[in-house]
């Protein structure tokens, strides 16, 4: 599995990780697009993007029906996203407890990330938001702090991001709202020390910040931003066949009753 980071689709550098012969665990390091097929070599590849682009977040709908849960999240989550409903690309995961884990990102955003692959002849297998390469502890989140944005992961498949001057205002949302001081703790990497939210919760220093774990991102794949995914082009294609579908059917029965009562009338 070959992980590609990027930061922007105007990156011209980028960085990656290769967790290839089943690897647990490897180092990230930088590479040139000019060198982006054979650093991959064949191998599945996941696209990491910014995890601002996508919002995580979780709802709880009385269907398990993949047609209506469809229709039914936007609606569920529409206080909680800044643009119009329609252009919104939605994908999620039922949680052993009833809960939907959901991920949502703007569908001209998320067709830009797949226009650079076209561009440079790369098919991803799951496009994922940057915050699922920090590692997954039981019972308490994970929290970076680097390069002036904070990373949060509450879970496999929830967290967030933001950027530092935030922080403040938003790291209590890491902890359960009924936990104790001495029930605050968290798996804590910084770059920084000079940040006094730091001193609000009891930190379990990260070991390896460089390096990046396969079970890191392998949790992360039930919410792979591309399932789902057409173009604008293909859904209006979709819709447009949806519409027709029967009437073309019945034209096409009709055609071939035709056909074949001129071929009795030619054979009589």
């Amino acid at each position: 599995m070959f992980i590609l980071y990027l930061q922007s689709p105007d990156d011209q550098e980028f960085s990656f990780a290769n967790l290839g012969n089943s690897a647990p665990s490897t180092e990230w390091r930088r590479g040139q697009w000019k060198d982006v097929s054979s650093l991959i070599k064949g191998q599945p590849l996941v696209l990491l993007i910014p995890a601002h682009d996508v919002l995580l977040t979780h709802t709880t709908l009385a269907t398990s029906n993949a047609r209506q849960l469809r229709q039914a999240l936007p609606y569920a989550l529409e206080e909680q996203l800044i643009g119009e409903l329609e252009e919104q690309h939605f994908v999620w995961n039922d949680s052993k407890a009833g809960e939907l884990n959901v991920a949502v990102i703007e569908r001209p955003r998320l067709k830009q990330w797949l226009e650079l692959l076209k561009q440079h002849k790369l098919r991803a297998k799951a496009i994922l938001p940057d915050l699922f390469i920090l590692p997954i502890s039981e019972n308490i989140p994970t929290i970076w702090h680097r390069g002036g944005q904070v990373f949060v992961r509450t879970g496999p498949l929830s967290g967030f991001s933001c950027p530092e001057d935030m922080a403040p205002l938003l790291i209590d949302n890491a902890f359960p709202e009924d936990a104790g001081e001495d029930e605050r703790k968290a798996r804590f990497y910084a770059d920084t020390d000079d940040a006094d939210w730091h001193d609000s919760f009891t930190q379990v220093a990260e070991s390896q910040p460089d390096r990046l774990l396969r079970q890191s991102i392998q949790e992360g794949l039930p919410l792979n931003l591309m399932q789902g995914y057409q173009d604008e082009s293909m859904s209006t294609f979709a819709r447009q066949w949806k519409r027709w579908r029967t009437a073309a059917v019945f034209a096409l029965i009709t055609l071939g009753i035709m056909a074949g009562l001129e071929g009795v009338q030619v054979w009589n």
